[in-house]
């Protein structure tokens, strides 16, 4: 797998993220989907300045997903069946996506 700039630890943990830029959105998700990436970060601070999580549904095989946004719907991430791990706002709160379908 070729690195990307976007493809970067977090501090503090050994998991890598794909830190999504709206400004590349297709290639972000083509870059994503031809190296089967599975943990992404939607972080209005880090690139991503769309309302709207729509771009992401696109990636089915999410498994782990942070959202730093603020007013988005994400009642549409149901459509995610892959995804095993959520992570909303900066308190790193995960949330129970058992339930989701």
């Amino acid at each position: 797998m070729q690195i990307h700039e976007q493809y970067r630890c977090i501090p503090g943990s050994d998991k890598y993220y794909f830190y999504i830029d709206s400004d590349n959105l297709e290639e972000n998700i083509e870059w994503i989907l031809a190296n089967k990436i599975e943990n992404i970060r939607l972080n209005k601070y880090e690139g991503y300045k769309l309302n709207t999580i729509e771009p992401i549904l696109r990636l089915k095989s999410i498994k782990s997903l942070v959202v730093f946004l603020e007013g988005v719907d994400l009642s549409t991430l149901c459509q995610l069946h892959e995804l095993e791990e959520l992570t909303i706002g900066e308190l790193n709160k995960n949330i129970d996506v058992s339930n989701l379908v």
